[in-house]
């Protein structure tokens, strides 16, 4: 019989010694809104006042048109 109580005395005693873990509680991730950035806001504008006024008679220069030689490049 006392070999059975310090058994059952050892074992509380390690139980309660032993590192517990919690476990938190995750939230659900709310996806962020898209940001809008003002520059691409600001390009854009500027690609339709070219398409509106400009584009019926000048053609708009592709980027990989241009070089530093044309002078086109800043």
């Amino acid at each position: 019989m006392k070999h059975r109580i310090s058994i059952v005395a050892i074992s509380a005693l390690m139980l309660a010694c032993s590192p517990k873990t919690v476990v938190q509680p995750t939230t659900p991730q709310t996806p962020e809104p898209p940001k809008t950035d003002l520059a691409s806001l600001e390009i854009a504008k500027g690609k339709a006042l070219y398409e509106n006024k400009c584009g019926n008679c000048h053609r708009l220069f592709a980027p990989s048109e241009e070089t530093a030689a044309t002078g086109s490049l800043s």
